[in-house]
């Protein structure tokens, strides 16, 4: 409980962490667009039929369709785009970080992924904060590097 009378901090408060998963719903925004604009390329069609095609489209769908496009193309970087667009669907952990429940103490951050329906289950996903840079870091790398486009 905080204590009007003093203006220290019951706990501190682990900025580097705050700053990650900022960082990390940042880049993933960017994410989210780039798929769009792939759609949009891989396709061939115009901008207001992108929109239509992606607007609303859960990420997980919209993945999936540039994961197809992508797998029917020549595009001469295919392979690197699909490696980098399959570790983001799985590796980037976006549904835990964004909608798991987390805490955390000076060292570790843990995210508590939950069902949705069925039986319940909670599962958690510690990182130190090092490993939760380098994951952001790998987001970053896989999501939105030049070198996978």
């Amino acid at each position: 409980m905080i204590d009007p009378n003093n203006d220290e901090p019951k706990r501190k408060l682990n900025l580097s962490f705050k700053e990650g998963l900022a960082t990390f719903h940042g880049v993933w925004a960017a994410v989210d667009l780039i798929t769009d604009f792939a759609i949009y390329r891989f396709l061939s069609v115009t901008p207001e039929q992108a929109h239509l095609i992606t607007s609303g489209m859960m990420y997980g769908r919209k993945a999936q369709l540039l994961a197809d496009l992508v797998g029917r193309s020549d595009h001469p970087k295919r392979d690197k785009i699909l490696g980098a667009l399959n570790w983001i669907r799985g590796g980037a952990k976006r549904d835990i970080v964004t909608h798991g429940y987390h805490k955390q103490d000076e060292n570790n951050i843990t995210f508590v992924q939950r069902s949705y329906s069925g039986e319940f289950k909670a599962v958690e996903h510690s990182f130190t904060n090092r490993e939760f840079r380098a994951h952001v870091l790998k987001l970053i790398e896989r999501g939105v590097s030049p070198q996978h486009t």
